[in-house]
């Protein structure tokens, strides 16, 4: 495994998985803008597909509002929460049941 591939997966962690969902979160420095934020988390969200897809390994990732329909997946947009030192993205996820 790659340093690059390592870092990517330490980024976004799965948080508390219930029933029917949970959320996702990453932490960044406060230095960073929300520009270089949104940005690092859209590639994550891609290479994260890519790594479903192709390999069939499943990594945690951030990706947009999304709604599937009744029984399916559901995802809210993810939110920045600036904190003192640190920058904190969080996103829910469920199935409509």
């Amino acid at each position: 495994m790659s340093k690059n591939t390592k870092i990517r997966t330490r980024v976004v962690r799965q948080g508390r998985q219930y029933d029917d969902g949970g959320f996702v979160w990453a932490v960044f420095p406060a230095r960073y803008s929300d520009e270089r934020i949104h940005a690092f988390l859209e590639r994550h969200s891609r290479w994260a597909d890519f790594l479903w897809s192709v390999r069939g390994e499943w990594s945690p990732s951030m990706c947009g509002e999304f709604y599937c329909g009744v029984g399916q997946e559901y995802s809210h947009g993810y939110y920045l929460h600036r904190q003192g030192s640190r920058v904190i993205a969080r996103q829910s996820f469920g199935l409509d049941v």
